[in-house]
This record gives structure tokens, C-alpha cells and sequence, in this order.
């Protein structure tokens, strides 16, 4: 395993999260707690919770946060916060936990995690305010990046070998699947179950505790498994960890399946036209049962436990964030001077305009890995040359995106237009953020209207999501009287829905629904 970042202290990390014992979320929370000082803040399944999922034989499972209160806004989540624990990262899970308004007002790292993310294509615009987004399924880290979140990242499922290991039972079934065959949601799952079951003995059971779950899949010969939206689900992991075979669809391969493991190796892929010779090969071949499973059992424990995920999280942060320099600044950004909308993760930055009164000196505190002046006005580019790491003229196009952040303040040289907001999205990369000043003026040059809504909407139009916008006082007619925070993305929400959808159509929710549901 990789080292954690040094730091003087153990990270302290916030989790936000539903508390449940029935997914991700606990194996996570363990995983953090085994590193790192842990809160975890959020409420606690309810008895409608437990029926609605069919748990509530389970309920003397459940047990609290530490902080047991959802929180739906960054100052709730701050008041939350034990007096004096000050946290270093602050993680949300998802788990029906309601979104945290304005969390990009916190000055140390934010991570969200997203997992069944097909589920609601909203939790695309949720996740948008965090410094990193972690998706569980890989092609979902693509559509978060080109969507418009800053640092999008795969970091698939995986098991926890306390809880997920072979049980000395016998051998009884053929195969087992522990999970959901509700035919309404389901009902490919469950046709392929009904076929097996008419040439082999199948135990399909749902709702178990982690002890019966190991239990019910360590008395069958193959574990099967067949994921709703050709995702690498939490099954793969865990019964390759409780030691039984895995037949799993090959589609997966989609989100990284045949990345992580090998087939007929680590599992047994099939399609719909080999399913049922592939499940009579392997329930009838002991040996090669056997080393598919020692094989598989092997490389999940060696790479693919949530305390893996968490290093890796860990490490994915480390690199853009010094954790002795983030603690040295107060918890909530300000709302005065541009610096205090600089993104946490900043890297490489530009002044277009050259206009912010920054100098490479003063960022270097902030994250700043480097400060380029972008020129707009030769003979201020001449007298502050000295406070940038390198200068380039407005007009020039570079080979590529350079930049991570732009900051662009209007003066009397320089108007924010439309042209000038294309010139900047042509600098950044995609996720790149925009902090921009606009004055009266320029926000009648982007909208005749010039009311705040159509401002945001034509900024929007242009390539970018806005984050926030926030009105002020203007004391010239050069001062901004908006400051817009804003990322760069290559596609709507809904096209990426509709990319989805076609491929994997959601259970009893049309095209038009899902994609109307997305704000």
C-alpha cells in the first residue's frame, strides 16, 4: 500500500453520510477511521427506511453518526463540527444525505463520492462545488470531468475482508445471489436467475446482514452476479473476498471490469448466449472452480479493499493539497477580496488582464503552483513582469488548455465580454474554474436585460456552470458588481443522460422523466 502523505498529525476527515450498515458507506467509514481522526455527521436510517428496503428484521444493525443531524448547508455542517476539531478534508458519501449548500465556501479539500451515480443525474450538479469527485463506476469519472467538476476521478468498489470471508459451511447450491430480483427494477436480473434455476440449484436470497450474506454465497459452487446499468458493483468485490467463484456479464467491461481483473482468472464472464454452458462448466469442475476462486481471492485482498480506496483517495488529494499549508487558513473563505474566491485546489493560474493585483510571492501560500500574466495592455505587462512566473499576450492561442484557474478583474483596459469570456474558456482546461469580476457594464454587454438570472444564463451558454454569483456594492463604475465563480465543461448533464439512458434505459423512469428531473 502507498503511504499516506505526512503529515505532523493524523488527518482529521469529516464524513457526511446517511448512517446504514447495508452499503458502502460503513466499509468506507471503517476504512477512514483505521487512518485517519474520523466525524461522521448525518442522520440515521428510520424504521420507513428499514420497509422500504425490506430491513426491518435488520434494525438491530443500525446505529448512529457521531453527529447524528443532516446538515444542508456549509454553516450547518461548521456548527456541527465538535468544538475544536477542525477537519482537514471533508468527504460526502452518497447515501440520502441532502446536498450542503455553498460547500465550496470551505478552505480545506472536499471530496464527494459518488456510486450508483445513474440512479439521478442531479448528483452531477451536487458533486460540482467539490475540489474531487471519486466515482465507483469509470465511465461516470469521464461524464463528472466533462460535466464541469474540477478533479474527477475512478475509484471502483471493493471489499472489506473482516466481514466479507469464507464461511465453513457446505456446499449445497450451485450458485447463489444475494440482492434485489424486484422484477420492476430487475427484471433482466431476474430472467437470467429464472433460467438457471431450471438447469441447476440456484439460492437467491435479499436483504441479509454481511454474515448471512458471506454464509449464503460460502454454500454454493459459483457466486452470480449481473449488474443493472453494466456497472462493476459491490458483489464483485465481496464474493471474490468470501472465496466462491464469480459469474459475472462481461458488459461491465464497459466501467473497467476486464481492467481490474482477468477473465477466467480472477471471475467467469459470460454474455446471454453462453450463460448457462459457462455455470454448468464451472459447478461441475472442481479444480478450475478452485483456482478461480484462490486467484480471485488473492488480488481483491492485494488490491481492492476500502482501505486500498481510501490510500488512494488520500494520495489523489495529497498531490494537489499541502495539509500543513490548508490548516493554516480559517475554515470559511471571506467574501471581499478575489483571493477569497481562489479555488483550494488552484494549480496553475492565470491573471487575465493582469488586473487582480496578485503576485506569484503572495500565492505561493495559497497553492499557487505557478501565476502567469495574461497581457492585455503592453505597458502594464512591462511594469508588473516582476510578480508572474511567465507572461502571454490575450491574443495568443496555446497548443493546449494550460490553466486550472483564470482570475480576470475588468479595468479601464480591460471590458468582460463575450469574446473575452471564449478567450479565457480557450486557456482553460476542462474543470478549469473562472473567477471573474464583472462591472454594470459588462453585465449589460452579456445581457441587455442585465438581471442577475440572465447574466448567469448567458455565462452558462457560453461553455461554462456557474457556481455562484454574488452581488456587491460597486464604489466605481470600473469595480465589479458581481463577482461569478464558474467551471468550464464540454457537455450538458442532460446530453450525458441521454448518452446514458440509451444504452442502459432506467426501470420504470423514461428518457423524457430523467432527463426532465435534472435541474
Amino acid at each position: 500500500m502507498a503511504s499516506l502523505p505526512d503529515t505532523s498529525s493524523r488527518l482529521r476527515v469529516c464524513i457526511v453520510c446517511k448512517a446504514t450498515p447495508f452499503i458502502w458507506v460503513h466499509h468506507y467509514v471503517k476504512a477512514f477511521r483505521s487512518f485517519c481522526d474520523v466525524v461522521t455527521i448525518g442522520s440515521s436510517l428510520t424504521a420507513a427506511d428499514l420497509e422500504a428496503t425490506g430491513r426491518t428484521h435488520l434494525a438491530h444493525l443500525v446505529t448512529s453518526n457521531d453527529v447524528d443531524r443532516d446538515v444542508s448547508s456549509v454553516n450547518e455542517l461548521v456548527e456541527a463540527l465538535p468544538d475544536g476539531w477542525r477537519p482537514d478534508l471533508v468527504v460526502a458519501l452518497q447515501s440520502g444525505v441532502p446536498q450542503i449548500e455553498n460547500i465550496d465556501w470551505l478552505t480545506c479539500p472536499t471530496a464527494h463520492l459518488s456510486i450508483d451515480t445513474w440512479h439521478d443525474f442531479a448528483e452531477m450538479i451536487h458533486a460540482r462545488p467539490y475540489d474531487f469527485v471519486f466515482a465507483a463506476q469509470r465511465e461516470f469519472a469521464a461524464h463528472f470531468a466533462a460535466a464541469g467538476c474540477a478533479h474527477a476521478h475512478w475509484l471502483p468498489l471493493a471489499c472489506d475482508p473482516d466481514v466479507h470471508r469464507p464461511m465453513p459451511v457446505e456446499k449445497i447450491h450451485d450458485l447463489a445471489f444475494v440482492g434485489s430480483i424486484e422484477r420492476s427494477l430487475h427484471a433482466e436480473r431476474a430472467n437470467r436467475i429464472s433460467r438457471l434455476a431450471e438447469h441447476f440449484s440456484v439460492l437467491a436470497d435479499t436483504a441479509l446482514d454481511t454474515t448471512s450474506m458471506s454464509r449464503a454465497y460460502s454454500t454454493a459452487r459459483l457466486a452470480f452476479n449481473s449488474s443493472v446499468a453494466q456497472d462493476i458493483n459491490m458483489r464483485v468485490f465481496e464474493s471474490m473476498a468470501i472465496g466462491v467463484p464469480l459469474l459475472t456479464n462481461r458488459n461491465a467491461d464497459v466501467n473497467g471490469l476486464f481492467e481490474l481483473f482477468r477473465d477466467r482468472e480472477h471471475l467467469i464472464a459470460y454474455d446471454d448466449d453462453d450463460l448457462i454452458d459457462l455455470a454448468r462448466k464451472y459447478a461441475n469442475d472442481d479444480a478450475a472452480r478452485e483456482k478461480v476462486a484462490a486467484s480471485a481471492r488473492s488480488e481483491v485482498l492485494a488490491n481492492h479493499t476500502y482501505a486500498h480506496r481510501v490510500q488512494q483517495l488520500l494520495a489523489i488529494v495529497g498531490e494537489k493539497v499541502d495539509w500543513v499549508q490548508a490548516r493554516a487558513w480559517p475554515l470559511l473563505r471571506g467574501h471581499g477580496a478575489i483571493l477569497d474566491y481562489l479555488p483550494t485546489v488552484p494549480g496553475h493560474v492565470a491573471d487575465y488582464g493582469m488586473n487582480a493585483g496578485v503576485t506569484k510571492y503572495s500565492l505561493r501560500g495559497r497553492g499557487v503552483q505557478q501565476l502567469t500574466g495574461v497581457a492585455n495592455d503592453a505597458e502594464r505587462a512591462n511594469i508588473r513582469r516582476g510578480s508572474y512566473d511567465g507572461l502571454m499576450a490575450a491574443n495568443e492561442v496555446p497548443d493546449s488548455a494550460p490553466f486550472d484557474t483564470v482570475l480576470a478583474l475588468p479595468s479601464e483596459t480591460l471590458n468582460i465580454s463575450e469574446e473575452v469570456l471564449n478567450n479565457i474558456r480557450g486557456l482553460l482546461r476542462c474543470g478549469g474554474t473562472l473567477v471573474v469580476g464583472l462591472t454594470a457594464e459588462d453585465m449589460k454587454r452579456l445581457s441587455p436585460s442585465h438581471d442577475p438570472a440572465s447574466v448567469w444564463a448567458a455565462i452558462e451558454s457560453l461553455g461554462y456552470v456557474v457556481l455562484r454569483m454574488e452581488l456587491r456594492e460597486a464604489a466605481s463604475a470600473h469595480d465589479p458588481a458581481a463577482i461569478i465563480v464558474a467551471r468550464k465543461r464540454e457537455r450538458t448533464l442532460k446530453a450525458i443522460a441521454r448518452e446514458v439512458y440509451e444504452r442502459n434505459p432506467i426501470p420504470n423512469l423514461s428518457l423524457e422523466e430523467t432527463v426532465a428531473r435534472i435541474p
